[in-house]
């Protein structure tokens, strides 16, 4: 395996790691691995009582993650995370550090 994972097509022209596994862990917390390595573990377990994730409360319903068709954390079309978002929780970084200023709009 490369030390840097194909890039997918959402990603050309954005300059930002992106998510290449989401594993469920319980209760409400998923594992997150990055095409630059990045890795870790992230608690959801305050947006349990968000209505946008009420079907967690259903069982197995949030054992189902997986990666969206645009490298989103997805579980359905209501309920879903930013990548990006996720990755800067994981980090303690800034978007501006990750980011290069030409990505979006070159």
């Amino acid at each position: 395996m490369s030390a840097h994972p194909e890039l997918p097509t959402y990603q050309i022209g954005y300059d930002f790691p992106w998510i290449t596994r989401v594993t469920p862990l319980s209760p409400y917390k998923i594992y997150l691995s990055y095409s630059d390595g990045v890795a870790g573990e992230i608690d959801l377990s305050d947006c349990v009582k968000m209505e946008m994730f009420s079907e967690w409360q259903t069982p197995g319903a949030f054992g189902k993650v997986k990666i969206g068709e645009y490298g989103e954390v997805w579980w359905s079309d209501v309920a879903s995370l930013c990548p990006d978002a996720l990755y800067l929780e994981l980090t303690g970084k800034e978007f501006d550090e990750v980011s290069s200023p030409h990505s979006v709009w070159e």
